[in-house]
């Protein structure tokens, strides 16, 4: 009887353990997913040095930035030309492509909400021309990332 109850609380006590487990190891991997989100600001053709250095002491200090990346509009080009094999500037004359930054927000910034709201101040940004990133994407991702959570929580 004693070996049968030791038995059985060892038994308990590790899928106890290998479920704290397996929620640690979830937790770190949506916080992960969550922060592959992309926000692309556009630069302005018209912005200054000095401009481009506020706005990037701005990300720099700001709650919402883990990471940012400038990306001119020539490196944007020669990716273009990589990904499609095509020069547009051939035929056009010019480099169609924009400098912009790529805004990766910390975990907790990846909701459709707060994703709206730092959309919102840097769309008002008088350098920047447009502010994008994959709504429908951030919405599925938030929704599923709800529900896993949900069912590990029940698991």
């Amino acid at each position: 009887m004693h070996v049968t109850a030791t038995v059985s609380v060892a038994l308990v006590l590790c899928l106890i353990g290998y479920e704290c487990v397996l929620l640690l190891s979830a937790g770190s991997l949506i916080e992960r997913v969550r922060e592959q989100v992309t926000i692309t600001a556009i630069v302005s053709d018209s912005i200054d040095s000095a401009s481009q250095a506020r706005f990037e002491a701005m990300l720099q200090v700001a709650d919402y930035c883990a990471e940012y990346e400038y990306i001119s509009a020539e490196d944007a080009l020669q990716e273009h030309i990589m990904l499609l094999g095509d020069d547009p500037s051939d035929f056009l004359g010019f480099n169609p492509l924009s400098a912009s930054y790529e805004i990766h927000p910390e975990a907790e910034y990846t909701h459709p909400d707060s994703i709206a709201r730092i959309e919102q101040k840097l769309a008002a940004l008088p350098y920047i021309d447009r502010v994008m990133y994959q709504r429908n994407l951030v919405q599925l991702m938030s929704h599923n990332l709800s529900q896993a959570g949900l069912a590990l929580l029940a698991v």
